[in-house]
């Protein structure tokens, strides 16, 4: 089984909304690669703590981490820049995962919707032809959705794909590394379609490329 973690960055607002485009991204992850993974996770977190002394309980919320805050819990803008982009260089290492994302221009109705059916189908694509993660010896072992339990439910009047198991699980993003790592993925992945002025100034607007190693494409949604 793998588990798909993933999460929403910008509005699914159409009338006089702050993003152009709807973001749904995110990772996946096979469960024998998981508890490895985990691990992985909480040393870097220790070390990022030592490093920049940003708290390794403290929810890496990407909006806040490269947000306008002088000082989030104590660590400025620029070593919180750089805690970001050491996460991502670490993801790009993970031979284990598979990163991706989905991005709808808003201009489209329906945002959410026409991104969650994508994501759908891409998904079932990728279990069936084994391109969802390397740890896939049977090829119909299925997938587990994981999302950040928002509001918009991404998932909810999406037809469920054959190799879905079970329902949809939202989960809080203050209490799961692997939320928080896709929350990171989705707002990087709207740094390059939608940036703001800080990544604009800052030089990260194309950082969600680095992902590339294991990424399964940003698929544009028009």
């Amino acid at each position: 089984m793998h588990f798909v973690y993933l999460d929403e960055s910008g509005d699914p607002g159409l009338k006089n909304s702050p993003t152009k485009h709807y973001i749904l991204a995110g990772f996946s992850v096979h469960h024998g690669d998981w508890q490895a993974l985990e691990v992985r996770l909480q040393e870097f977190r220790v070390k990022m703590a030592t490093r920049y002394g940003y708290p390794a309980e403290a929810e890496l919320h990407a909006s806040e981490l490269l947000g306008a805050a002088p000082f989030i819990h104590g660590v400025c803008r620029a070593d919180r820049l750089l805690l970001a982009r050491s996460l991502i260089y670490m993801l790009s290492r993970c031979p284990e995962i598979r990163t991706f994302a989905w991005v709808v221009r808003k201009a489209l109705a329906g945002p959410v919707e026409a991104a969650a059916g994508q994501a759908m189908a891409n998904l079932t694509t990728w279990t069936l032809d084994g391109r969802i993660g390397p740890n896939n010896p049977c090829r119909h072992a299925g997938f587990l959705i994981l999302h950040d339990a928002a509001p918009s439910q991404p998932f909810k009047h999406i037809a469920r794909s054959d190799w879905l198991i079970g329902h949809p699980v939202g989960l809080s993003s203050r209490d799961d590394n692997m939320i928080q790592v896709a929350d990171l993925i989705a707002y990087m992945v709207r740094q390059k379609f939608s940036p703001n002025r800080h990544a604009l100034t800052n030089g990260y607007v194309t950082l969600c490329d680095k992902l590339l190693p294991t990424s399964l494409g940003w698929k544009q949604i028009e």
